[in-house]
């Protein structure tokens, strides 16, 4: 038996989803925007705002493709 052989078929297969959001990019910008408006010093983003995004970013997407018209090559 191989490395990549699996025979367990128990266990999903976990796939690995392409992100739209630039983790690195979005926490500089959320802790430098926190750190000229806010009193408080945050260090961490969590998790759950990269989560919160990426639904946001990806929702925007479906509705410029369905607002689309039926002609043309370009998503305007």
């Amino acid at each position: 038996m191989g490395i990549l052989e699996d025979d367990d078929d128990d266990e999903p297969v976990k796939q690995k989803t392409v992100t739209l959001v630039n983790r690195a990019a979005v926490r500089r910008y959320l802790l430098e925007h926190a750190r000229g408006t806010r009193a408080h010093k945050f260090s961490r983003v969590s998790p759950v705002v990269f989560n919160q995004l990426e639904a946001c970013v990806r929702e925007k997407c479906r509705a410029i493709v369905h607002a689309q018209p039926g002609v043309g090559m370009t998503i305007k």
